[in-house]
């Protein structure tokens, strides 16, 4: 072949460059020729230039227009008809893998040109060959996401979430049975992969899905182009299934099988998106930023139920454990879990609607809950201060936590109080840490940092002994006090023992012992001194009663008494003011048995006698309708009333108060019962008079001929705060409503309590020095006024008493 000019062998080559044929004869003589004639007149450099600069003009105008043309087309087309219109699944990852393979395609034949590879292996410079390679791919990714489409994301987001759902589709097919019913699969309404409905194209899908990875692989854009879309839908899935399988489920640990889970599902997708059977050296954390991500989506998961899953607690424990693992590994989490938690305890817990001692029940779980998630104590106390301050606000937070300790039936306290302790005094819970300690010096830990927010806040969050106290110390620190909790311990033994006479002494005695222990013997001596009143009341009842003082027998009916040493017992004996009844007169035969026990229990005491409080007490009754018995157990007022009516038949509240020396007001609350029973009849107003038929009794009280009324019905009485005194007190305080009350019910009939309670906001509660009303607060005066006859309350809705 004769020698080509410069003009030939550039022509030659050029043209070779360009038209992309496939050809054998790239070694031939001609071609070496060209390029040699080139090469000696220093135009290959030239070529390789003219050659990027013709790909970067193709690329630029035909290329990447045409491969961002449907993607735009389709974008806006889709916004002229909705902007809220969703990309069919099908056809979007279709529209994805066409054009990206035409793409991929097209770039390849320039990237991959076996003329320009023929040049540079003939020049034995295949170094340069792949650095212009890399050159080419990079200026084709600068181009491409110089001018990516807003809804291009949408593409590849839909296309790998589709994908992903394909794989393990057709990995839990795979690890299923062998004999997977067909049937079952034809009657689905879609296939649960590819979720099409006439035809399953998970093959096809997995396949297409392949080529486009290694494709973007080969044009090294499958980290620019789509790494955060794998992010994303990575951690979709995680979040998706961390949702469906933890959330609501408190009893089973679920981080290690998540861990698997991720390892074998996620993990295992990732290696085949990117191609490779094991981790290159980029992607070698990637398990670990997932495993990340899986503490932080377990994390908010388990955030956002926190209240019930300390409400569930034991049950919840595992729950914990797992969510203690999260915190260790994610730090920063822990203000975020701090400030979600007070708020839903602050939210669901501390307003008038929960009762003080539903209250402390979920203190005590949260206690305990918190212990096992944050051992140190610091987010017990963070999150439990607002808890302490709000039960320290209320009036019945102390009788609570004395009835929880001390209450046969309690299932939160209980074990926690038989465990004893040390004294709970405010001098040990508060100590320094250097002066706690002692000896244990080589294993002390500082607080965490977090723990200086509540000395900051005014708390007492360097106090690591409080938040390592048992929980009867931490109840009792509440008020930083146990003067409080003794005195009220007093006035409920007192209450107990006077009004429940089956008390069991030998628990009441074991609740003593274990205060004793933690309050001291000092100061639960009186305690100690009531209990010995009652045993010793019991035996000089045995005694009087068996007859063995000759002189002063009581033939007529057995008294018991409960003989008390005034001065060791608390105030009022522990009983609320509900009503004064001091001056109780009981019948003569009454009276004049306690004379005859008074003047024994002289006999016996020598110098000491007795002072009867005739109010207290409970009377054994048995009385008789025309022979059909029926017996009660009731205070001493309702027996007195009722004792009455054997000598006349027919009495009025005056004729009453006289005979018993008690106001009217008491009287009419008291007579009550026994019209409830049917025994008693107001036929006129303030005229009560007996029923004998013993069909209206038996109607009214059951179908037993034994009949026990609420032999409890003044312990109840003295344990509500919401008794007669407290509505006694409420009248008068809010007497001013009641005229407005009066004209609503005169002009509008009748009204429910919601609408009443509406009015008086409106007109009554405008004033500056008007008592607020709360809806509870009306529905107790509205309640006193149905008892005292002047309202009627009928089919949810309170009128006047039209007999007045």
């Amino acid at each position: 072949m004769s020698e080509l000019s410069l003009n030939q062998s550039w022509d030659y080559l050029s043209a070779s460059l360009t038209h992309f044929e496939p050809t054998s004869g790239h070694n031939s003589c001609e071609l070496q020729t060209a390029i040699q004639v080139l090469k000696d007149n220093s135009f290959l450099e030239v070529l390789i230039e003219w050659y990027y600069d013709l790909y970067n003009t193709y690329i630029n105008e035909e290329l990447v227009p045409q491969f961002w043309s449907p993607f735009k087309t389709r974008h806006h087309s889709s916004s002229a008809n909705s902007s809220d219109t969703a990309f069919p699944t099908t056809s979007t990852h279709d529209i994805l893998f066409a054009a990206f393979n035409e793409l991929f395609v097209s770039a390849n034949k320039w990237i991959e040109n076996q003329v320009l590879r023929s040049v540079f292996e003939l020049c034995s410079d295949c170094q340069q060959f792949r650095e212009l390679q890399m050159k080419m791919k990079a200026l084709l990714r600068s181009i491409l996401m110089a001018e990516i489409p807003v809804c291009f994301n949408q593409y590849l987001l839909s296309a790998y979430s589709l994908a992903f759902s394909v794989n393990q589709y057709q990995k839990n097919r795979h690890n299923l049975s062998v004999d997977v019913s067909t049937e079952s699969i034809e009657m689905d309404a879609k296939c649960r992969g590819c979720q099409q409905s006439i035809e399953c194209l998970c093959r096809s899908i997995g396949e297409d899905f392949m080529q486009f990875n290694r494709q973007l692989s080969e044009l090294s854009l499958i980290e620019v182009m789509s790494g955060d879309t794998i992010t994303s839908v990575m951690h979709s899935c995680i979040e998706k299934h961390i949702y469906q399988s933890c959330k609501g489920n408190f009893e089973v640990s679920c981080i290690c099988n998540l861990k698997k889970w991720i390892d074998n599902t996620v993990i295992n997708w990732v290696r085949i998106v990117y191609g490779m059977s094991s981790f290159s050296n980029s992607l070698s954390n990637l398990e670990e930023r997932l495993t990340h991500f899986l503490y932080e989506t377990y994390a908010n998961c388990r955030m956002e139920q926190m209240f019930d899953i300390i409400i569930e607690y034991p049950e919840s424990e595992p729950s914990l454990i797992d969510l203690r693992e999260c915190l260790e590994k994610c730090a920063n989490f822990r203000p975020k879990l701090i400030k979600s938690l007070k708020e839903s305890l602050e939210t669901r817990l501390l307003h008038p609607g929960v009762s003080t001692s539903d209250i402390l029940a979920a203190y005590i779980s949260a206690i305990k809950a918190l212990r096992v998630l944050d051992p140190t104590g610091v987010v017990l106390q963070l999150v439990c201060e607002p808890v302490r301050r709000y039960l320290k606000s209320r009036d019945d937070t102390v009788r609570c936590i004395i009835t929880a300790l001390t209450d046969e039936t309690s299932s939160e306290l209980s074990p926690e109080f038989v465990k004893g302790g040390v004294q709970s005094s405010d001098e040990n819970n508060y100590a320094s840490d250097d002066e706690n300690i002692g000896d244990n010096w080589q294993h002390w830990v500082p607080d965490p940092i977090d723990a200086n927010q509540e000395v900051t806040n005014g708390g007492t969050g360097g106090s690591k002994s409080l938040r390592s106290s048992d929980i009867v110390s931490i109840l009792v620190n509440i008020y930083e006090s146990k003067d409080l909790f003794v005195e009220e311990y007093q006035r409920l033994l007192a209450q107990r023992l006077l009004t429940n006479f089956e008390c069991n002494l030998e628990h009441e005695r074991r609740n003593l012992e274990l205060l004793t222990l933690r309050f001291g013997e000092s100061d639960l001596h009186a305690c100690e001194v009531m209990l010995k009143d009652v045993k010793e009341s019991e035996r000089i009842n045995q005694r009087i009663n068996s007859g063995e003082i000759e002189a002063h027998r009581i033939d007529a009916f057995p008294i018991n008494s409960l003989i008390l040493s005034a001065q060791f017992w608390p105030e009022k004996l522990g009983l609320p003011a509900i009503e004064d009844l001091s001056g109780l007169k009981l019948p003569p035969e009454v009276d004049s048995g306690t004379q005859e026990y008074t003047r024994a229990f002289e006999t016996i005491k020598g110098s000491r006698t007795l002072n009867w409080m005739s109010h207290l007490g409970l009377v054994q009754l048995e009385l008789d309708f025309n022979g059909k018995k029926l017996t009660y157990s009731v205070p001493p007022i309702q027996a007195t009333i009722i004792w009455h009516f054997q000598s006349r038949q027919s009495w009025t509240i005056t004729e009453l108060c006289e005979v018993m020396g008690i106001p009217p007001s008491i009287l009419r609350r008291r007579i009550a019962l026994w019209q409830n029973k049917g025994i008693l009849k107001e036929t006129t107003t303030d005229r009560f008079v007996l029923i004998e038929d013993e069909r209206i009794v038996s109607a009214h009280t059951g179908a037993h001929a034994d009949t026990h009324m609420d032999n409890d019905f003044d312990e109840d009485m003295a344990n509500d705060k919401m008794t007669a005194s407290a509505v006694d007190e409420r009248e008068e305080k809010l007497s001013v409503y009641w005229s407005f009350v009066l004209n609503m019910l005169q002009n509008l009939n009748s009204l429910t309590l919601e609408r009443i309670h509406q009015m008086l906001q409106m007109f009554a509660m405008q004033s500056a020095n008007a008592n607020e009303l709360t809806a509870h607060e009306l529905r107790q005066f509205l309640e006193s006024k149905v008892r005292e006859q002047k309202l009627v309350y009928s089919n949810g809705q309170y009128r006047l008493n039209d007999a007045n």
